[in-house]
């Protein structure tokens, strides 16, 4: 995920040799699943709202470079400070992913919300560098205060 490039690049800066069928196999799984991604509904209404408050938004995220091209491709309308491993050469949740953030978006983590659905990398990992969070968790329970279950919730806090 951190490196960047096509499949084969990548498999073959880490001397991986794929045989070509299992290559051609991969790729065309990954396109379909890649012409097959949608946003949820809540994500777009959000987003406009957060813009209108004048909102700085990123995005940080553990996408392989296929991936990157949807988000630019789904997300146009917006403009992101956008932290992909493939691009910085860090995963969630490194340390130096975080930092990352900080750095480029010029805002100190404790004036930051970082929301996604992975505990580890999207809710402690922040937690721990001092980023407020909120772990979204759109079917099931939610345990805790922190934890949302539809990207509206965090609008509360920007008002």
């Amino acid at each position: 995920m951190t490196l960047p490039g096509e499949a084969a690049d990548v498999f073959s800066r880490m001397g991986i040799d794929i045989p070509d069928h299992m290559l051609r196999q991969l790729i065309s799984e990954i396109e379909q699943e890649i012409e097959s991604l949608t946003l949820f509904d809540d994500v777009i209404p959000v987003l406009r709202r957060l813009d209108s408050y004048g909102i700085s938004m990123a995005i940080c995220s553990n996408l392989a470079q296929p991936y990157g091209i949807v988000v630019d491709k789904l997300l146009s309308d917006f403009h992101f400070i956008k932290c992909l491993s493939y691009e910085v050469g860090y995963v969630k949740p490194e340390r130096e992913m975080y930092e990352w953030i900080a750095r480029h978006s010029g805002v100190a983590p404790s004036q930051s919300m970082f929301v996604g659905d992975t505990v580890h990398a999207d809710y402690e990992g922040p937690k721990e560098f001092g980023f407020r969070a909120r772990h979204l968790v759109r079917e099931g329970p939610q345990l805790k205060n922190e934890v949302i279950g539809d990207l509206a919730d965090i609008l509360s806090d920007f008002h």
